[in-house]
């Protein structure tokens, strides 16, 4: 893909629509993220996504159908930096096991008379 994204990482499924009731198709990547087409009850057409350029979850009101090729390689480009990022939480937790396994080997002892002369100067 343009995105720089696998095809085989995606798969469709089908839902029933909450605002037409009709069953849609559903454009999922294997990391949860999705895309779907719909049209709301007054007719306009909308794209639901996510991960979504300001919000986690996504809607955008199209004017055409058209509008559909636009929407996907926005939402592709958005997946991609969003699955290319580092889990920084995951990142954060590694370091503080690395420090509590470290801190357990360390004894904590009272300064020795060295160590309290050079703290003193």
């Amino acid at each position: 893909m343009e995105a720089g994204l696998a095809a085989d990482q995606f798969c469709w499924r089908e839902k029933v629509s909450s605002q037409s009731g009709f069953t849609i198709s559903v454009l999922e990547h294997s990391s949860g993220y999705f895309i779907w087409f719909d049209v709301e009850s007054n007719g306009v057409l909308r794209a639901t996504r996510t991960p979504g350029r300001d919000l986690r979850l996504e809607v955008t009101r199209l004017t055409a159908w058209e509008d559909e090729k636009i929407v996907i390689k926005e939402w592709a480009e958005l997946l991609n930096r969003e699955i290319s990022e580092p889990d920084l939480w995951a990142a954060v937790s590694e370091e503080k096991n690395i420090v509590q396994a470290a801190a357990g080997q360390i004894e904590n002892t009272p300064f020795s008379l060295e160590e309290q002369t050079r703290l003193a100067k």
